[in-house]
């Protein structure tokens, strides 16, 4: 299949987007799972904090609860009560499973600070008073379990997601770096194979032209492609055949040019020799019609001198 330069270029930038859209692909799913977990972290983290200052509030109560129990005033009382309200708010965006059995217990410790109260109020003996601290106190510790609980379990939820989290991170790392290594390799294999296959006619061309320039036009250009430096060659190949057929008709012509030289130089030199001769035969005409003149003039002469004499 002929394919033109542009087609080679065309193909070596389409093979290295193919492999970066193949990147961007098989990342894509991690970037999506990588934001859905940090969705989930924001929540998650808002539920550690709010879990984490109940404890705190859970241990103040229980000094709450002794302070109650000595002193008696209103203010503890109305913190007491209000404790597990507040809480129950507090808890009221929490999944209903996890929320579940911490509403149950606090809701027998609200009956069991309930009925502390009344017991206070209706100043019953110490030993019972102290049973129902008790009872508050194991309600309270019950509470506080279930929190710890739940915030070790929001805790290790938050763990795994960063766990996660991190694992997708090296996969990516390990996906953008092997690509990136993939694409600068394949990069310089086509750009390679490209300024091979360009430069590499292109130099004998030269070489060879710049031989033709000096006279010497029996080296062919190889053809090694049937693209464009391909049909340069052959257009130079086929521009050699054409000089080196006039180069043979310009002999030729010199030759018979050169023949005919030397016949029109041996017909001169021929004519020459005639015009020579004809000069020399007229140049001993001419002396014998000067001899015949001097005669004739001496003859009359004479004759002269014999008629005076008579």
């Amino acid at each position: 299949m002929r394919l033109k330069i542009k087609s080679k270029i065309f193909l070596s930038f389409l093979l290295i987007s193919l492999m970066y859209i193949f990147t961007f692909s098989a990342s894509y799913g991690y970037l999506s799972e990588i934001g859905r977990l940090s969705m989930e972290i924001e929540p998650l983290s808002y539920e550690i904090q709010v879990i984490q200052e109940q404890i705190e509030s859970s241990n103040t109560l229980e000094t709450t609860i002794t302070s109650y129990a000595i002193l008696q005033s209103k203010e503890l009382e109305e913190a007491l009560s209000g404790y597990v309200g507040r809480t129950s708010e507090n808890i009221k965006d929490f999944e209903e499973n996890d929320k579940a059995e911490l509403l149950r217990l606090l809701s027998e410790l609200d009956e069991n600070i309930g009925s502390l109260i009344d017991f206070i109020k209706q100043e019953v003996n110490s030993s019972e008073l102290n049973y129902k601290i008790l009872n508050t106190y194991a309600a309270l510790e019950n509470v506080k379990g279930e929190e710890k609980e739940i915030l070790r379990n929001y805790t290790q939820e938050l763990h795994d997601i960063i766990d996660v989290q991190k694992r997708i991170t090296v996969l990516l790392i390990m996906l953008f770096t092997g690509s990136g290594i993939s694409i600068l390799i394949l990069a310089f294999v086509m750009s390679f194979i490209l300024g091979k296959k360009i430069t590499g006619p292109l130099s004998q061309l030269e070489k060879i032209m710049r031989e033709g320039s000096e006279g010497k036009l029996d080296t062919e250009v190889e053809i090694r492609s049937q693209d464009e430096i391909g049909s340069l060659a052959s257009s130079f190949n086929n521009m050699r055949k054409g000089i080196k057929k006039y180069q043979k008709r310009l002999q030729e012509y010199g030759s018979m040019l050169e023949k005919k030289v030397k016949e029109r130089t041996m017909e001169l030199e021929a004519s020459k020799k005639q015009l020579e001769d004809k000069n020399i035969n007229l140049e001993r005409f001419n002396r014998l019609a000067v001899g015949r003149e001097l005669k004739m003039v001496e003859l009359k002469k004479r004759i002269k001198e014999l008629e005076a004499g008579r």
